[in-house]
């Protein structure tokens, strides 16, 4: 049934909340219903939750003012064009999935300062969202000519101004990717302020005075041109704000800063005695060539051969994917493994003894690590262990 708004309920909407709750259900969720409030709670959810709420107030001002603008300019017969604007505007929504996929991995990340994976994650997340954005670019341009009969535009000039806007302003759709993606990441860096102002650039504070603009210099064409140019405009600023503030080399991820007193690795493997072998000697030779003494690197070499090996001595009947970040500072180093393996706790003190080697990483981590965390994140066992590490005379 209809609202009183007369808005019909998205059957969308019903099915996602629909499948969300169906994963309370499964054996591996973690997750717990509770009831609480917290006004510290509320006060972050509002502010993070600023960035994408913003985009729908940005659409909707850019919407009502144009509307009013070519009603003024163009007269009720060309009004329908904002439709037009509107329908690929609307696109961009499409977008904000790659910010999605990305932000739990990317908060994991940085908080553990393990920005090389941060990096690789961006890396491919970019290659994704510009991809993504020439792809939907040519399907609009492709596409332009079944718009006039979606909208029901009979009139041929209307239809022709129809096609040619659809084209034009599938142009900007690459831009729009990158920036829904780059405010994603800011978010996630905390810089929520920076983030809004990138999307209000881009869905009102640009495309309205250049739509504007570029109907009075070249016409009707010049106003779809016009939104088409305000994404790279707002991809222009960040890249520009982020240089100027942050240091030349801080775009796009801010994290020189950062990495001048941290060195992070990412090493991903199967969790296979051959593989881990491999990976552990790789480790030792980075973290040798870093400076360590070698006692230190043994240790951190023999505390990696044991997790990953009880690991598979766990899962001796799956083939199980694991990865090792390790984040090198002064004098403490942090190993953080994760894998796709059946879920323990490796760190505990108190853990069932069935082999040599648990006892081994029992007596490991009891009497070398600083600090010994397990966890289940993105639904992947997690460990994270932090030792002190010693310098080599001669780096000291």
């Amino acid at each position: 049934a209809r609202g009183r708004t007369g808005v019909r309920p998205e059957p969308g909407a019903f099915l996602s909340v629909a499948l969300c709750f169906s994963h309370l259900s499964k054996e591996k969720n973690s997750l717990k219903p509770g009831i609480c409030f917290s006004k510290e709670l509320l006060f972050t959810s509002v502010n993070y939750g600023l960035t994408d709420s913003g985009v729908w107030l940005f659409m909707a001002v850019f919407s009502a003012i144009l509307n009013k603008y070519a009603a003024s300019c163009f007269g009720s017969d060309l009004l329908v064009l904002v439709s037009v604007i509107n329908l690929v505007r609307g696109l961009q929504l499409f977008f904000d999935g790659i910010g999605e996929a990305i932000t739990p991995i990317i908060s994991i990340y940085y908080s553990e300062q393990c920005f090389a994976g941060l990096k690789k994650i961006w890396k491919n997340a970019k290659i994704i969202a510009v991809a993504e954005g020439v792809i939907l670019a040519v399907l609009c341009c492709c596409l332009a000519g079944m718009v006039p009969d979606i909208l029901g535009i009979t009139d041929e000039t209307i239809a022709g101004y129809t096609r040619a806007g659809v084209r034009i302003m599938s142009l900007s759709l690459p831009a729009v990717s990158m920036t829904f993606l780059l405010t994603s990441y800011y978010l996630v860096a905390g810089k929520v302020g920076f983030s809004f102002l990138v999307n209000a650039m881009r869905d009102s504070l640009f495309s309205l005075p250049l739509a504007i603009i570029g109907n009075m210099l070249f016409g009707i064409c010049g106003l779809f041109a016009g939104i088409t140019l305000s994404p790279y405009l707002a991809w222009i600023f960040a890249a520009v704000y982020v240089r100027v503030r942050y240091g030349k080399g801080a775009y796009p991820l801010i994290l020189n800063d950062m990495e001048k007193s941290v060195r992070s690795y990412l090493f991903e493997f199967e969790a296979s005695p051959e593989e881990i072998v491999k990976t552990r000697d790789s480790a030792g030779a980075i973290l040798a060539e870093s400076g360590y003494e070698k006692q230190s690197v043994n240790r951190v070499m023999v505390l990696f051969e044991e997790i990953f090996m009880l690991i598979h001595e766990k899962n001796k009947d799956e083939r199980v994917l694991a990865e090792c970040s390790i984040v090198a500072s002064e004098d403490a180093l942090k190993l953080v493994g994760r894998d796709d393996g059946r879920a323990f706790d490796l760190s505990d003190e108190d853990m069932k003894l069935d082999s040599l080697r648990s006892y081994v990483l029992s007596r490991l981590t009891s009497q070398k690590s600083r600090v010994a965390k397990h966890l289940v994140a993105m639904s992947f066992n997690s460990n994270m262990f932090e030792l002190t590490m010693s310098r080599s005379p001669e780096d000291n």
